[in-house]
């Protein structure tokens, strides 16, 4: 169980990332009230998205500290902010992969599934509240059976883009496209997997999914990226 515990997985979307300015450990805990702590709870959830998709990259313990510390200052201010809850959660499996003690692993993993499945309630139809779980369940060990939530967050998310009026941006669609396509190329559906890695090259030929999906169609995987199950290919 350890060794499975500790098989690398990624935790999120690394959707939206690239955040401005930096917020001081003053700021994190200091009193704001009314249209001031609103510029607050935005300015944190933003630097908290932005510290997790480092720590979700690989071992960094820095992020994780000031990731954890300004999502949960989010939450204090906005209970029900749901894309600060998905992280949240996120941020938890990542402190299961890389800085919790093994006997506190699933502890960390189970309290973060259960911020994400209670943030898709608060707000069922965000596509970016439903990619990050999606992402996070389709690459975490399959001991703790998500692949299930994740195909089913990724056809919910599929609905959502066909209903008219729908907007995202481009890195929400390679992010979306490509991931899954692992999912499928995970399952076996490998025709399905490859349309999806070829809509993601169709979409933005010189970015760096673009790459991935190439290699994914030559039989590669990019670096530091999760293994497909050789049982299902």
């Amino acid at each position: 169980m350890r060794k499975t515990l500790l098989i690398h997985f990624t935790a999120a979307a690394l959707l939206f990332s690239g955040y401005a300015h930096a917020i001081t450990l003053h700021e994190v805990h200091g009193e704001y009230s009314g249209p001031e702590e609103q510029v607050l709870a935005d300015s944190l959830l933003a630097n908290g998205m932005r510290h997790h998709d480092v720590a979700a990259r690989g071992r960094a313990p820095d992020d994780i500290i000031k990731a954890e510390q300004c999502l949960s200052r989010v939450l204090e201010i906005e209970p029900d902010n749901a894309i600060a809850m998905v992280y949240f959660g996120s941020l938890h499996t990542i402190i299961a992969r890389d800085r919790a003690p093994f006997w506190k692993k699933m502890g960390y993993m189970k309290k973060g599934f259960k911020y994400m499945d209670k943030a898709v309630r608060l707000d069922p139809d965000n596509y970016h509240v439903r990619m990050v779980r999606a992402i996070n369940s389709a690459t975490v060990p399959k001991m703790f059976k998500r692949r299930r939530i994740a195909e089913q967050d990724f056809k919910h998310i599929d609905k959502l883009t066909r209903k008219e009026g729908f907007d995202a941006p481009i890195s929400f669609w390679l992010s979306y496209l490509y991931h899954y396509g692992l999912l499928l190329e995970d399952a076996g559906d490998i025709s399905e997997a490859r349309l999806r890695y070829a809509r993601v090259i169709a979409t933005d030929p010189g970015s760096d999914y673009a790459a991935k999906a190439r290699l994914r169609l030559k039989g590669g995987k990019a670096d530091n990226e999760y293994p497909v199950s050789s049982q299902n290919r």
